[in-house]
């Protein structure tokens, strides 16, 4: 009964959409286990940590932009994809989580692997299904295309009652539960031309962006004429066309020219930039235009107007031009301090071959190279995580994007990487074999000694990231300064990027005055 109402649900999860499989293989899982290793049209992945695996679906999604499920066993394995559950849901990334259980009757036992695993996601996924093995139809069973589902499966023994034979699916991505638009055209119309009573001189700020949706973005961008701040997962920060229009010198120079500017257009996620949560400080007074594919606002006040970014090419925005905008130039400070932190970012940005993969990670990273970038146009494909800003699961991240024929580079924090050591056992199945992993080792949190300058927040160590790569057999290079140009084997690298702490403080001092 086990086996052939299984071989049932898998056959209709796959005819949701769902083409890759992420095994946490354990005893209670062992009828979906054995299922999924009889399919045909599908891939498998495995892993053993269920939190890293969680995070490497984010990555397959965000490549591949289709759902993936992660297949765990019953007890604290399923609580380990809370994390992922949490970025997937600020992502809008369909992530599925197919968990076994073990009886209902077991539920507030505490008997060995039971825990409350039904509602233990909360309203971070869009549902919450509860399966007994061998009596439940699945006719409720529906998959967001833009928010994570729980799929609970209480098993009870025989686990393994009959033989499994190999047998093919099909997944289609057309079956997709489309949310409606969280926001009518009309209404969005209608607050567009209030904002622009309100606002003369807009200031705009592009973050995430799908690819698909950069074409209608730039043309909007364009029709406007006014100031913007590109971050790099916009995907459009070294676009050409945009050169006219785009503030250059990082987030000073933005809260600078900021002063001669009276309201601020969002468009796409949750910016990273430090003027985002000035809104709820010294600008709180500006109207907020947010133009978004989530409808999460990003701020603490109700004044911040949602728009779907579906619907931006019905929307016309009034022409802003702005012919004051000062460039701030920062070669002569990248040159001086060669090898700070965003020098090393710098130089850095400038060996990644065109048309790589890019992941940046989350704390100093991402600020630094929306910094300190080259805005060079290499048609670099940038991803992050940026649904909930956090530091775990990155390396994971960046693997689960990797899985193509493209030069993959990620740019990590030390603590990030310290976080998600176990990463690297999935580079085995990936496909490409240009894999880069460059760890800035900064000794710690850094971000937190320029923010609070107590040593109590940065986690100091003294640790070298050379046997990590010793362990999975990894090349490795150590860099105090980057070099002229690249030598990389054709295989998977570690390379520590050791900042000078001297020279970082200056690039500082200097960039503040």
């Amino acid at each position: 009964m086990n086996i052939a109402w299984t071989k049932n649900l898998i056959e209709k999860v796959s005819h949701w959409g769902v083409g890759e499989y992420i095994i946490c293989a354990g005893a209670r899982n062992a009828p979906l286990v054995k299922v999924l290793s009889a399919a045909e049209g599908i891939r498998l992945w495995n892993f053993f940590d269920e939190r890293s695996a969680g995070f490497f679906a984010l990555g397959r999604m965000k490549s591949q932009r289709r759902p993936v499920a992660v297949v765990t066993t019953s007890g604290t394995a399923v609580a380990e994809l809370l994390p992922a559950v949490i970025e997937a849901h600020y992502s809008g990334l369909p992530l599925v989580i197919v968990s076994a259980d073990r009886p209902r009757r077991y539920r507030k036992s505490g008997a060995p692997q039971s825990i409350e695993q039904v509602g233990l996601f909360s309203g971070y996924v869009d549902k919450s299904l509860d399966y007994v093995g061998g009596e439940d139809t699945f006719s409720d069973l529906s998959l967001s295309a833009n928010a994570p589902t729980h799929i609970n499966i209480c098993y009870d023994e025989p686990l393994i009652d009959s033989e499994v034979s190999h047998f093919s699916l099909f997944p289609s991505v057309e079956k997709l539960d489309r949310q409606k638009p969280w926001q009518s055209l009309e209404t969005s119309d209608t607050e567009v031309k209030a904002f622009f009573q309100k606002v003369s001189r807009p200031l705009v700020v592009v973050a995430g962006l799908e690819k698909k949706d950069r074409p209608l973005v730039k043309e909007k961008l364009l029709q406007l004429q006014s100031a913007v701040y590109l971050e790099a997962a916009s995907g459009l920060r070294e676009d050409p066309d945009l050169e006219n229009f785009r503030v250059l010198g990082g987030e000073r120079a933005l809260r600078e020219y900021a002063k001669h500017c009276d309201g601020l257009i969002r468009m796409g996620r949750v910016p990273t930039a430090r003027i985002w949560r000035d809104l709820e400080g010294d600008l709180k007074s500006w109207p907020v235009l947010s133009v978004s594919d989530l409808p999460f606002s990003g701020l603490g006040r109700k004044s911040a107007l949602p728009v779907p970014l579906a619907q931006l090419s019905e929307i016309n925005f009034e022409a802003r031009p702005q012919k004051d905008r000062a460039q701030n130039s920062m070669a002569s400070l990248f040159d001086r301090y060669p090898k700070s932190e965003p020098g090393m970012i710098h130089f850095l940005s400038q060996l990644v071959p065109r048309g790589s993969a890019v992941f940046i990670g989350n704390s100093l990273p991402i600020r630094e190279w929306d910094l300190a970038a080259t805005i060079e146009d290499k048609n670099l494909e940038i991803h992050c995580n940026r649904g909930a800003n956090g530091i775990d699961g990155l390396v994971s991240t960046f693997l689960g994007m990797s899985d193509s024929e493209s030069e993959a580079w990620a740019v990590v924090g030390d603590l990030s990487a310290l976080y998600d050591l176990n990463s690297l056992w999935v580079a085995a199945q990936v496909r490409c074999q240009k894999l880069r992993i460059v760890v800035v080792n900064n000794s710690g949190g850094m971000i937190f000694h320029r923010l609070f300058n107590d040593r109590n927040f940065e986690n100091n160590h003294t640790l070298s990231f050379e046997n990590w790569a010793k362990m999975f057999r990894w090349n490795y290079e150590k860099w105090s300064q980057v070099p002229s140009q690249l030598n990389l084997p054709d295989a998977a690298c570690i390379l520590e990027l050791v900042p000078d702490p001297e020279q970082t403080h200056c690039f500082w001092e200097s960039y503040n005055q």
